[in-house]
């Protein structure tokens, strides 16, 4: 600690090879520096200084030191205590800002509605404790011209109650006494003792005050002036012209130095009359006076003041006639004579020095003398044959200039910005490019240096660009200006903080315009995407209006690159806090959604696989409630927009769907999954609705533990109700006299409209809907309670009574078929597979549910009955020929039926349980229709044919299993 406090270097690299502190650990660092009470000056000199990485310590360093709620006079004061403010300007703006930052970040809102106000402020608060404070000081600054400041300086006025107490506050207590003003204070105290030594002994001493001088100057000045200026007009002595220029140039000195002002104007335009280039005969002094008049620009900048304009309007005028020269043209005299003699009393380089010495100007001056210079390329640039000159000067002024406090620095910048706009939209395409250029050149330097969180210098400095790109009629000058966007992004990726909100909106404008422009925006996006996008968390509603305006384009290369830059975007921000940008992805797959119904199917895919990789890929950072808002929203309009789809991307969706579902735990979301599916089974889109139920089925046997039964019963229901042919079953609650008088009328074919496609449809999802009913039953029985048991049962037999009713109409079945309904079968129309399949799925639910609760072997044991009996029923019916073979169909599906589901269930069955009911079921079983006769009738040359046929022997089989149940009902008797 001993070795910090006298020098902070030193001492900082002593503990890191001592191995007290970790070089890179700027954390460990920063909380090394708050616990141990180390000297305040060398703190302070370490937090000031340039170094990036002293910089981040600062930065943690702060965040430990709490400014909520606290005004800023009390925040600040609070903040000195921690460390002595450094004395060089650009540790101070550096420390300011991270005061800024932190106050901004503690408070935001609350006075300043930015970090940039908070700092602009703060400083004036530091100016105007140093202005009050500061002895070497004679004129204390007022309130009223603090209040002035004030609004200049932040553009708006923050309350004459507020800016009373913060001066007062100041007033009455300093926010911090440097070292450097207690050295000037007791400096002050020695000059005032050596002055009363000096009047005692009548001794005459140099004295550190201009007073007296200024009067003197005011007094004398008329005289000097009329003196001066007659030797010059009169005499062409070169010795005595140097010594009056001399003199002239030590006198402005004087004037400027004590701050009289408007003679010094005076004196500069004299001067500048008779250095003007605009004189037809320039004589010995003339040429004098435009050397004297460089080597002030040189030598004495600040001596100017707001004079600069004539003085530039020379420089620039030399330049013109020495750069004509340097071209090699001739020019008319005496221009010829003038720039000859300029060439051998003016070196080029004198120029640049003037520029050069800039950088040592006072903040007054360069401001002044930038407005001036601003004023001189105005006029360049208007000429018919525009100049560049002093448009490059400002670049190279600018440069000069740039590690200039933040403060003064906005202001200069704020003079430049609406010239180089200016210029940017010139007439001329070729000023207009060159303006860009500069900005570039400028930009590129500038982003180098560090921008604190939630400042906006970055945006200024490169808000040019934006208008120049909104007002320019050149389409070279928005290419070059796409092209300077493309090298910030790869040269300054990291370095670009509120710059990139002004990158995105010159982006976005060119997303709708040409090809062209569109194609180079495509290659800074690349950069940006490729990277992590928490560098640009402040402005994601400039990116949202970039993947608007991508999706808004029609081109695929584009519209492939804007689905790219959302997944790529997703996934870099979902490495981070999901809560904090939970908003902007959910925008950003909302986005890619909208092409799920584009007419290209390469983007349509793409937007698919895109869509459900997002989601695959981040499932562990989202949550369950927001996979529930995903399927209500994005992933329902999916699926809507999957009816006009191909087969290839409705089974592309379904895949994707079940591989989230079976690959990653989102149970919370199955009630909406659900509900999409159902609703596909409502499109006409005949694949989308069988792959919806297929899907469904997939789910419930993989998936069953985890689904709220109450709900997916009640989900397939619904699905049950929707894929009902409603016609079909309407049809077959009409008497048997009215389907007779139908068929009498002898109707031409197609009469009544049947959409035929759709009751196909409809029958073919029953029967896989009926399926899934088995499914349960298979895999699942044990996970309904009685209330979705039953529930179950009641959607199985309201299957099995609308196909069983419809089947037996044989007579409607044959009139539909005439009227259109599937008019290419061999046979008539019918719901067999149907009727057969709810019947099983019946069976097996109340066989398994008896052995459970023995109430419900009554009902199993009735509906066998109702089986057995309707088969017996239907072995009697006699009808004409032409419907024979379908009541015969009807038959088998019956002993089908009792094949592979009654007689398995009766044989395992403990029929000492059912003995009241073994007398009837043995009679029906004795009066079966014979299976064999059915056969021949399925066949006519059954009783010929030597091959033994599948069909055979599963009837030779069924007659045998028969048999073997008679003769053990027959033992139970």
């Amino acid at each position: 600690m001993q070795k910090f406090a006298l020098n902070w270097k030193e001492g900082l690299e002593y503990l890191i090879n001592q191995g007290i502190l970790e070089e890179n650990n700027h954390a460990q660092i920063a909380q090394f520096l708050h616990d141990n009470p180390f000297n305040k000056e060398q703190l302070g000199q370490f937090f000031g200084s340039s170094k990036e990485n002293h910089q981040l310590i600062f930065q943690i360093y702060s965040q430990s030191i709490d400014f909520k709620g606290q005004h800023i006079v009390d925040a600040l004061r609070k903040y000195l205590n921690y460390f002595t403010l450094p004395g060089e300007a650009q540790q101070v703006d550096r420390c300011m800002l991270v005061f800024s930052q932190k106050f901004f970040q503690d408070n935001p809102g609350d006075v300043f509605k930015t970090s940039d106000e908070t700092y602009v402020f703060s400083y004036l608060l530091i100016i105007l404790q140093t202005d009050i404070y500061n002895k070497s000081v004679k004129t204390k600054m007022t309130f009223q011209q603090f209040c002035k400041s004030s609004k200049l300086s932040m553009e708006r006025d923050l309350g004459e109650e507020y800016l009373r107490y913060c001066y007062d506050q100041i007033l009455q207590e300093p926010l911090a006494i440097h070292s450097s003003i207690e050295k000037q204070q007791n400096s002050q105290i020695n000059w005032m003792n050596l002055e009363r030594k000096s009047l005692q002994q009548k001794i005459y001493i140099f004295m550190p005050r201009i007073d007296y001088i200024k009067l003197f100057m005011e007094v004398f000045w008329p005289a000097l002036f009329v003196n001066l200026n007659v030797t010059i007009e009169r005499t062409e002595n070169v010795q005595i012209i140097s010594i009056a220029m001399q003199n002239a140039t030590y006198t402005l000195q004087l004037m400027s130095m004590v701050g009289i002002c408007d003679l010094c104007q005076q004196f500069i335009q004299w001067l500048c009359q008779l250095a003007s280039l605009e004189n037809k005969q320039l004589k010995q002094k003339n040429y004098k006076a435009l050397q004297c008049i460089i080597d002030l620009a040189i030598k004495n900048g600040n001596a100017l003041k707001n004079n600069w304009r004539p003085v530039l309007e020379i420089i620039s005028s030399i330049n013109y006639l020495l750069n004509e020269k340097q071209k090699g043209k001739i020019l008319q005299e005496p221009l010829e004579s003038i720039s000859k003699n300029i060439q051998n009393i003016i070196d080029i380089s004198s120029i640049d020095k003037v520029m050069q010495n800039t950088s040592n100007m006072d903040s007054r001056t360069i401001l002044d003398f930038l407005q001036s210079l601003i004023d001189v390329s105005l006029n360049e640039i208007t000429l018919p044959e525009p100049r560049i000159f002093s448009l490059q000067r400002l670049v190279e002024v600018t440069s000069f200039n740039m590690d200039r406090i933040r403060l003064i620095w906005m202001q200069i910048w704020n003079l430049l910005k609406a010239h180089f706009v200016t210029a940017g939209i010139h007439a001329n395409s070729d000023i207009s490019l060159y303006a860009c250029d500069q900005l570039k050149q400028m930009s590129v330097k500038f982003i180098q240096q560090y921008e604190h969180n939630n400042f906006k210098f970055q945006m200024e400095f490169l808000q040019p660009f934006e208008l120049i790109y909104a007002q320019t009629q050149f389409s070279e000058v928005k290419e070059f200006i796409l092209s300077c966007m493309r090298m910030l992004a790869h040269m300054c990726y990291y370095k670009l903080k509120s710059g990139w909100r002004v990158v995105f909106k010159i982006i976005n404008q060119s997303l709708q315009e040409s090809i062209v422009l569109v194609n180079i925006s495509i290659d800074v996006l690349n950069k940006v995407f490729s990277e992590d996008l928490i560098n640009l968390k402040d402005i994601f509603d400039e990116i949202d209006q970039t993947f608007q305006f991508l999706f808004n384009r029609e081109e695929q290369h584009v519209l492939l690159k804007g689905i790219e830059y959302v997944q790529n975007a997703v996934d870099s921000l979902m490495k981070h806090d999901n809560n904090l940008y939970y908003a902007f992805w959910m925008q950003s797959l909302a986005h890619i959604c909208n092409l799920f119904q584009n007419n290209q199917q390469q983007i349509q895919e793409q937007a698919i696989q895109s869509f459900f990789k997002i989601l695959k890929s981040n499932t562990q950072n989202i949550k369950g409630h927001q996979y529930v808002q995903i399927m209500k929203g994005m992933m329902k309009e999916l699926f809507v927009s999957l009816s006009k789809a191909k087969k290839e991307i409705c089974q592309m969706a379904h895949k994707s769907l079940l591989e989230l579902v079976f690959d990653h735990d989102i149970k919370e979301a199955y009630n909406e999954i659900s509900t999409i599916l159902l609703n596909s089974t409502f499109q006409t889109n005949e694949y989308l609705a069988k792959t919806s139920v297929m899907t469904f089925k997939s789910i419930i046997i993989k998936e069953g533990q985890k689904l709220d039964w109450n709900q997916t019963i009640q989900i397939l229901d619904l699905m049950v109700q929707n894929t009902t042919p409603n016609v079909l079953f309407e049809a077959a609650q009409l008497d048997q006299s009215i389907i007779d008088d139908l068929l009498s009328l002898n109707l031409p074919k197609n009469q009544i409209r049947l959409n035929s496609d759709q009751l196909t449809l409809k029958c073919i999802l029953q029967l896989m809907l009926i399926d899934i009913i088995q499914d349960i039953v298979d895999h699942h029985i044990k996970l309904l309670n009685e209330q979705t048991y039953q529930y179950l049962l009641n959607i199985a037999q309201n299957l099995f009574k609308m196909s069983f009713r419809f089947n037996r109409q044989i007579k409607l079945r044959y009139f539909l078929q005439q009227q259109g309904f599937m008019p290419n079968l061999q046979q008539l129309p019918g719901l067999i597979k149907q009727e057969k399949s709810s019947a099983i799925g019946i069976l097996n639910l109340l066989h398994k549910q008896s052995l459970v609760n023995e109430v419900l072997l009554k009902d199993l044991i009735q509906f066998i009955i109702e089986i057995l009996e309707d088969t017996k029923l239907l072995g009697q019916i006699q009808v004409n020929n032409q419907f024979k073979g379908e009541l015969e169909k009807i038959i088998i599906n019956n002993l089908s039926i009792i094949q592979m589901s009654v007689i398995p269930i009766l044989d395992n069955l403990d029929l000492k349980k059912i003995q009241d009911k073994i007398k009837s079921l043995l009679s029906y079983f004795v009066q079966l229709p014979s299976c064999y006769s059915l056969l021949v009738s399925q066949c006519p040359h059954c009783q010929t044919c030597p091959y033994k046929c599948m069909q055979k022997s599963e009837w030779k089989k069924l007659f045998e299993q028969i048999q073997q149940l008679q003769l053990k009902l027959i033992s139970q008797i």
